[in-house]
């Protein structure tokens, strides 16, 4: 068995909350053990133990910042001076982790850039595997990057087993650099990316062959896989018959069944036209021997917002055959992790978020139509810089009528400390100061009335979002 496989082994099979303990003590004691196996057994790093062969050495956190709503941590293995730390916190968010790791920062535990920290909350199925980044590539203002790998039940932890390979410490290449490359967002959705198109071609080439026009197999084969793509989002919120796995498991008990070559034009069409685009009263799917198939599929909730209404392409005289389908679910979606977190320029999960239906849509145009249509890609740290600015005038040109009458410069000073200093450098004590702001931040309404694929409009989003949190 490969390294890699040995690793997707032990999450698969050991990282179940239930098999872990009947307590949170158990489970989470156990769960250290684990990791402490991955690092020390599988990756090559030194064990670290606590006081008295305790299972770990642990942190203090009586004096982190109290927004960490951290419980205990423990350093548990290290090599060349990189160390893995487990941090237990009350919930698992992306702000109490940066809280969590700004506090790290300030000890020995967590040099710049020198660690993992793995993150835990008590009762949660998943653990986070946080690696910060601060320079290079992928940003060039300082400020710390979190990327992130989501572990524990129903996740997909292909991806993650196999990027951990590099970071055996029995390598010869520095182990930092390895660290850094295995924890990078971009290599993923770029493989992402090379893969829709071929699996875009392979549709495309699939309905050309029965003949249908090039534009209309075009159309049908985006629309096809957004359709994929959409319940793969959905479905991490447990949302199709409670199951973060509802595809697969679909698909299995679409080859249990016996039907052959009917999987889209009884089985997915069925989910697309009436289980998801129906709601609850008006469905009435029987057409399925397994009663609880039907069952499921008259219980999945109305979510059409016009992705699943039947259009022209869909009427087309057809057939897509069962090796296309198995190969597009099982070879290419199956083999990526999918997250419903809209990631920030500062905050990202190493998976496929719906942001990349937007990429797809823009790179797939090409250069000399996306610039005659005006459509045009915007980095993400450019969106964020954006949107700061635009609050920080929205907020100068309202001042007469919502802001109090003060010095010019005084409220300018106060604005520029608000919008700008980072989340986790943040003194919350300041926040009296900002309370007249508030008033002027209920009264915000953002309009892009050529959005695209959104990107500004989550970007302002998720600088509300921060600015409130100071507040």
């Amino acid at each position: 068995m490969t390294l890699s496989a040995e690793i997707k082994s032990l999450f698969d099979g050991k990282l179940i909350l239930d098999d872990l303990g009947t307590n949170f003590n158990e489970q989470n004691t156990n769960a250290i053990k684990l990791f402490q196996k991955l690092f020390v057994e599988k990756l090559n790093f030194e064990l670290i133990q606590g006081m008295g062969g305790s299972i770990a050495e642990e942190i203090p956190v009586e004096d982190w910042n109290k927004s960490a709503d951290a419980q205990e941590a423990f350093f548990i293995a290290r090599s060349d001076e990189i160390n893995i730390l487990y941090v237990v916190i009350e919930k698992l968010t992306r702000y109490r982790e940066r809280f969590a790791l700004s506090s790290l920062r300030r000890e020995r535990w967590a040099r710049k850039g020198e660690y993992i920290s793995i993150f835990y909350a008590p009762n949660s199925p998943i653990w986070h595997m946080v690696c910060p980044y601060s320079t290079g590539e992928e940003d060039t203002s300082g400020r710390l990057i979190l990327r992130r790998y989501v572990l524990g039940e129903g996740e997909n932890h292909r991806t993650v087993s196999e990027n951990l390979t590099i970071v055996d410490a029995s390598q010869v290449e520095p182990l930092f650099e390895r660290i850094q490359k295995a924890f990078k967002v971009r290599p993923v959705t770029e493989q992402f990316y090379e893969d829709y198109k071929e699996t875009f071609s392979n549709i495309k080439k699939h309905l050309l062959d029965q003949g249908i026009q090039l534009a209309k197999a075009k159309k049908f084969a985006h629309l096809f896989l957004n359709r994929l793509m959409f319940i793969y989002f959905i479905q991490k919120k447990k949302w199709l018959d409670n199951d973060k796995n509802f595809m697969f498991t679909f698909l299995k008990k679409y080859k249990f069944s016996g039907d052959e070559d009917l999987f889209y034009s009884k089985w997915l069409s069925t989910l697309f036209f009436e289980a998801m685009s129906e709601s609850r009263n008006e469905k009435k799917i029987n057409k399925f021997d397994d009663s609880d198939i039907n069952n499921i599929l008259n219980n999945i909730p109305f979510l059409n917002g016009g992705l699943f209404e039947k259009y022209d392409v869909d009427k087309e005289s057809f057939s897509l055959s069962d090796d296309l389908l198995f190969k597009i679910i099982e070879d290419f979606l199956e083999y990526y992790n999918f997250t419903i977190t809209e990631e920030s320029p500062f905050d990202l999960d190493i998976a496929i978020d719906p942001a990349m239906l937007g990429k797809i849509y823009e790179s797939l145009i090409a250069e000399e139509e996306r610039g005659k249509a005006g459509i045009f890609y915007t980095p993400r740290i450019e969106v964020d810089l954006m949107c700061r600015l635009g609050i920080y005038e929205y907020f100068l040109q309202d001042r007469n009528e919502i802001l109090p009458q003060k010095d010019e410069d005084f409220i300018k000073d106060l604005l520029i400390q608000l919008i700008f200093t980072p989340l986790e450098d943040w003194d919350r004590e300041k926040k009296s100061k900002f309370e007249f702001i508030r008033k002027a931040m209920n009264n915000v309404k953002i309009v892009d009335p050529a959005c695209g694929s959104g990107a500004f409009l989550v970007g302002m989003l998720q600088v509300l979002i921060e600015l409130y949190r100071k507040l």
